[in-house]
């Protein structure tokens, strides 16, 4: 319904989903890191202390960008 509502209007449709997968992608990445290092992983395979690590380090650059992204709209 959005894309057909939207067709004469790409332009904000692209806008849309940018805004969409800007503010999701942390979301997405923290329930990720959450079930990954889980209970229900098994240890052998979840990840080790230095990717945790970057795995937050990112989780912050993902939440970092997205709040930028909303200060220059």
């Amino acid at each position: 319904s959005i894309l057909l509502f939207l067709t004469s209007e790409m332009g904000q449709l692209v806008e849309i989903a940018t805004v969409l997968s800007f503010l999701t992608a942390p979301f997405y990445a923290i329930a990720n890191y959450l079930v990954i290092t889980g209970k229900n992983m098994p240890k052998a395979a979840q990840p080790g202390r230095a990717l945790k690590v970057l795995s937050w380090v990112s989780i912050v650059l993902l939440i970092a960008f997205s709040i930028w992204y909303l200060t220059t709209l």
